[in-house]
Parts: structure tokens; sequence; C-alpha cells
């Protein structure tokens, strides 16, 4: 009997301790801890501001009689603001409210969770811990004792307790009970610990963005191949396509891009954004970080390093230029959006005469410019072909096909004939017929059939005859 007792008292520590250990989990869990520590920045910013207004009513009030002292109390909102102090005062009362067996009554600690399903079905608890995400005023946190945590891409260290940057363009537009956080920072929306929100686990598909390739996100909503307020990388990445002839071999079935980028030579890229690391092309890679954003910013600057036998060529991107394309190929993606948050541009033309791209080599619609030298470019021809010619040099550097240079002084005999002998042996008879069937001529050619009209035909021949020594 007294060996029972024993292993009864031990059993009953035993329980204690467990239960011990179960409160203080509980207790400390890393979404309570930031909420407890918001409302000592809240209170202490409040009380600040508080201060402020009382010297100033003080100052204001001088000489007033009581029903005007009255009235400045209530233009200062000082009622409001000594009610709100004595809410949110951290003290004995807040912790019972959260205690752990009588937490479920009326806390103040809670998740806050915003469902979206027409964002892919996504469900988001961040502002579970950014507090003041969605509320001004909170730009700059910095007080005694306020735990920091530093973000990638992000010089604020008072996070998650600040307001969100550019808050006018940013949460007016897109509040977070309307939008969420993931849909365009990712990570796990779901999560209530930090590591785990910001996806870095295994097996999550969609960890947080780095902060300089978030726009890609922009894409999902902002529909169309025109530029996008407050986007910039991502407007310089969709130029970018463009102007270095990127649709030439890549098809993008997405609005604004199907008109024009309808290439088979490299990989469709309607979709790209949504292909797993796994799926990339890593070669022998091993010193680029596996995450997608790396693998394109890389790609993009040095094809050749991930697979030598690439026929794309490397165009000696800025990093400006790198970031610019990873934004815009990121937001590429497979999801479900829905037609609420669509936004389409008013005037969508791409590639036209009313909304001409701007490149490097100046408006290519511009008057002088032959129809012939726009059809080159627009087309994209650029990306594929080399002319080392003034106006042209800049943006014709591509390497897969030959040089066109100086094209027009070939001899007939020069040119790739193959098996063709119905065609008349003339330079321009060639280059209409080549133009229009290259596969004709050459079976293994990766010269895309661009389905082009004979007057269309006819200008690029003009065009392509024109370049003699």
């Amino acid at each position: 009997m007294k060996k029972l007792h024993i292993w009864f008292i031990v059993a009953s520590f035993l329980l204690f301790a467990v239960t011990s250990i179960a409160y203080y989990n509980e207790h400390n869990r890393e979404w309570k801890q930031y909420q407890r520590q918001f409302r000592v920045v809240e209170y202490e910013k409040t009380k600040k501001d508080y201060a402020e207004l009382l010297e100033s009513f003080a100052q204001s009030s001088e000489g007033k009689d009581k029903e005007e002292i009255e009235m400045l109390r209530e233009q200062y909102r000082l009622d409001w603001y000594e009610s709100r102090l004595s809410n949110i005062k951290p003290g004995l009362l807040d912790r019972l409210r959260n205690f752990i067996f009588i937490d479920f009554l009326y806390p103040t600690n809670k998740i806050r969770e915003v469902s979206l399903p027409g964002l892919d079905n996504r469900v988001d608890r961040c502002t579970t811990c950014h507090q003041a995400i969605d509320r001004q005023g909170f730009e700059q946190v910095d007080f005694p004792g306020l735990k920091k945590e530093p973000r990638r891409g992000f010089d604020n260290q008072g996070l998650p307790f600040t307001t969100h940057s550019r808050y006018d363009l940013i949460i007016k537009n897109h509040p977070p009970e309307t939008f969420g956080c993931t849909a365009c920072h990712q990570g796990q929306g779901r999560a209530t610990d930090s590591k785990s929100a910001k996806g870095d686990v295994p097996h999550w598909e969609e960890p947080l963005l780095p902060a300089k390739f978030v726009e890609s996100s922009c894409a999902k909503c902002h529909v169309g191949s025109g530029e996008l307020e407050g986007a910039k990388s991502l407007s310089l990445g969709k130029k970018l396509f463009v102007e270095r002839g990127c649709f030439a071999c890549h098809a993008i079935d997405r609005e604004g891009f199907r008109e024009i980028a309808k290439g088979s030579l490299g990989p469709p890229l309607t979709s790209f954004g949504s292909k797993r690391v796994e799926d990339l092309q890593w070669g022998e890679v091993t010193d680029v970080p596996r995450t997608k954003w790396d693998w394109h910013f890389a790609f993009v600057k040095e094809p050749e390093l991930f697979n030598p036998e690439t026929q794309m060529t490397n165009y000696g991107l800025t990093d400006e230029e790198a970031e610019a394309l990873t934004n815009f190929v990121l937001g590429l993606v497979d999801e479900e959006v829905g037609s609420r948050y669509l936004v389409r541009p008013k005037v969508e033309k791409a590639n036209s005469s009313s909304q001409p791209v701007k490149s490097k080599t100046g408006d290519v619609t511009a008057k002088g410019s032959s129809p012939g030298r726009e059809l080159f470019l627009e087309r994209g021809c650029i990306a594929c072909h080399t002319i080392d010619r003034e106006g042209l040099r800049e943006v014709a550097n591509g390497t897969v096909g030959p040089p066109l240079t100086f094209f027009g002084s070939k001899g007939v005999d020069e040119l790739e004939w193959g098996e063709v002998t119905d065609i008349p042996r003339t330079k321009r008879d060639w280059v209409v017929a080549y133009i229009k069937d290259p596969a004709r001529f050459k079976p293994d050619t990766l010269m895309s059939d661009y389905g082009l009209t004979d007057e269309e035909i006819d200008a690029l021949a003009d065009f392509m005859l024109g370049l003699v020594k």
C-alpha cells in the first residue's frame, strides 16, 4: 500500500508538471507574445499623442470660457483618448482576460483571420501579429523594450508593429479584409508563428517573397501589357519582354500578350510562375539559392550557366532589368482569381500604332521608320538575329539565327535553297518564300511561321534587302 502511495505522489507531480508546461506553452505562443507587446506599443504611442494634444489644448484654452473649453475638448478628442488609454492599458485585468482557463469569455488575445474564396481560396491570419498593418500612425515604431524583427528587403526594424509601406497606394486600394496578405506577399497564411508564416518549412511551395519581387503578384489581378502605377519593376519587365523580342520564342496565352507572344522555340510562359522549384532546369548549378526568384534572376542573366546548349541569347542584362523580367515571369501564375479582383486597363492594344513600343532605338512607329523595320522589331526578330548597324545594334543582338547586318549583299547562291526548285532564283523571291514558310527550305529550322500577310512579308523583304554594305 505504501508503495502505491509513492507512485500516486509521483504521478501527481508528473501531471502537475505536464499541465504547467502545457499552460506555459499555450500562454507563450508566439502570436500571443506579439499581441501583448503590441498593446504596450499602442498604449505608449497613444499616451504620447495624448500628452502632445494636452499641451496644445492647454495653450489653446487660455482665456477661454467653460463652454469654449468644452468645444475645444471635443475638437481635440480628449475624451476619446482618455477612454482609449483606459481600455488598452496593460495590467492585471488584461492578464485575467487572457488567463488560459477563462480566455474563451472576453479575451484581448485573438486570432484574426480572413477567408478569401475569390483569391484561390486563401485563408490568412497574418494580421494576428501584424496588428497595425492597416492603421496609419505606426509608420515609425520604436519604444523601450520593443522586440524587433528585421525582414528580408526592408530597413524597418519595428515589424510586425508598423503600418504598411505606401499606405495610400497599397492599403487604401487593397484592404487586408478583402485581399489578405499572402495573395501579394506569399507565405503560409494559416500559420501563427513567424517561421511557418514565412513558408520557411519543408514542402511549402510559396515562401515569403523578397521585397524586390513582391510586384510580381500585381500581375495576378492587373492583367494586360500596360504600365502599372506603383509597380515600376513589373512594368519594366513587361516592356523588356516586348522590346527584347522574347515573344518571338515564348508563347503567353494571357490577355494583352496572346496576340503577339506565339513563339514555339522556347517553353511557353503562360503559367511559368507556378512551376515548382524542383521542375526548373538547374543543371549543374549549385551556388544559386534554391528559390524560384533566384533561379529566374540567374537564368535571364546567364542562361548558358544552367544549360550550355540553350538557344536563349545572353542579352547582357543589368541587375535592374533581370529583376524586372523576373517579376514579370513570376507573375505568370495559374491561380484562380475572382472577377471582382481583376483590373483591366481602359485601353489595351499591345504593339499597335496607338501604343507604340518604346525601345532603346526610340519609337519604332516614328515617322521615317520603314514598315519592315517596324515589323522586325515588333515581331521579335531581334531576339534571334544580330544587326550591327546604327539604331539597331543595341537591341538586335540575337545569336540563334544568322546575322543580318549585310544580308542584302548576299549572292543568290549563298542563300539556303534546300530542295526547293519551283521558286525563281532571285533574292527577293527567296526572302518572301522563306519568311512565309521557313520549314520548306529547312525542315529542322528553329524559325517560326508567324502567319504574316503578303503585305507584311513584302515590307520585311524590303527591309532585309536594304541591309547592304
